[in-house]
């Protein structure tokens, strides 16, 4: 398989929102309809991972702010990081990363920072990417903490809970799905909201 790059384009919009919403690991943060949010705040550098006939992949990116030499994927998003539809796995995605780091480099780009996709996020566990920009010497430049709750697999609560949920049940707090007391609810933040 032949891998080609090409930069992003405003025709390209609806294709690449298509492209999104059967990808493994894109979230509305990849979608031109997020990403156009930014406006003209950044300089668009986007590109589209293709074969002679599909698309491959997708990384949204743009110039880091403050640093023509440096692109980031993408500064208007917590992450960015190649997505794409189960076809870059393995040696495929070290090529098409690669294919990534030509094309900016010809451009005059001069670093990539990468944000990966939280693995919390894929729909198909993969980190083929983070694979392959360790194969190319990439460098850690940070980490950040993120946490998440798997609601099919709770943990049991620490004592501290506990003595906060029998505190809120002694004086009758309860949780209710009941959706006729939003109606009530939502009056009660509306008038909060306007005095405060």
């Amino acid at each position: 398989m032949t891998l080609h790059v090409r930069p992003y384009c405003e025709e390209d919009a609806n294709t690449w929102d298509h492209f999104c919403t059967k990808a493994v690991q894109s979230t509305i943060l990849h979608t031109r309809r997020f990403l156009s949010y930014h406006g003209t705040r950044f300089i668009d550098q986007s590109l589209i991972i293709y074969d002679d006939q599909n698309w491959l992949g997708i990384m949204p990116a743009a110039s880091q702010p403050g640093d023509e030499n440096c692109v980031i994927s993408h500064p208007g998003a917590t992450y960015g990081g190649i997505v794409h539809q189960g076809q870059l796995r393995g040696e495929t995605m070290l090529d098409a990363l690669k294919a990534c780091c030509h094309y900016y480099r010809s451009s005059g780009k001069q670093r990539l920072l990468y944000k990966a996709v939280p693995s919390f996020y894929h729909q198909v566990p993969a980190q083929d990417d983070l694979y392959a920009i360790y194969r190319m010497g990439a460098r850690r430049y940070r980490c950040d903490l993120s946490s998440t709750i798997d609601l099919a697999m709770r943990t049991p609560l620490n004592e501290r809970r506990r003595r906060a949920l029998k505190k809120a049940q002694k004086y009758g707090i309860t949780i209710s799905t009941d959706k006729e007391l939003l109606p009530a609810l939502w009056q009660v933040l509306t008038e909060n909201l306007q005095r405060k």
